[in-house]
């Protein structure tokens, strides 16, 4: 059952950082366009 807790955790904090680098770059390649204001 460790394993599985430490797999859930470590998924978790994938999808975190996935997360943050996917809006990271969107707000870098969207700073142009003057629809996306934020």
């Amino acid at each position: 059952t460790d394993v599985v807790i430490l797999s859930l955790l470590i998924y978790a904090a994938l999808g975190k950082l996935a997360d943050q680098i996917a809006r990271t770059l969107e707000r870098r390649m969207l700073a142009w366009n003057p629809a996306y204001q934020k």
